[in-house]
């Protein structure tokens, strides 16, 4: 029997946002996930560990960078990011989040990807 591994949602989000907002847009990329999810991984972690870490994640252009490297690693794992629309905030990128096994944040897995998704994680502070 193969022992499930438990998974974690990192959520990076805008160093200038309100702790209220901060939670709020990784509640949108919740959704963003939900959505655009195509594989059992996101359903998973939503009905098994729902654990969410809200990350500072910088501003713009450090989201807009994070953004940019899951989206041309080869990263395998469901990732979502949040921006709001043109009339509130011109479309700004606010939040950028993925959800990744144990192996990822604990920093045990040896693919190349996952190593520098982990590196990049273990970087940021928690969101206040």
């Amino acid at each position: 029997m193969t022992k499930s591994q438990n998974y974690r949602l990192y959520c990076l989000t805008n160093m200038y946002l309100s702790s209220l907002q901060k939670g709020l847009q990784t509640a949108h990329v919740v959704g963003e996930l939900a959505l655009n999810s195509t594989d059992d991984l996101f359903t998973e972690w939503a009905e098994k560990d729902k654990t969410v870490i809200v990350l500072n994640g910088g501003n713009s252009a450090s989201l807009e960078a994070f953004e940019e490297f899951l989206s041309t690693s080869e990263c395998v794992w469901p990732w979502a990011a949040f921006r709001e629309d043109e009339q509130s905030l011109n479309g700004a990128i606010t939040a950028v989040g993925v959800i990744v096994p144990e192996s990822v944040y604990k920093n045990t897995s040896e693919d190349v990807v996952d190593m520098v998704l982990a590196s990049k994680l273990q970087a940021l502070d928690l969101a206040v």
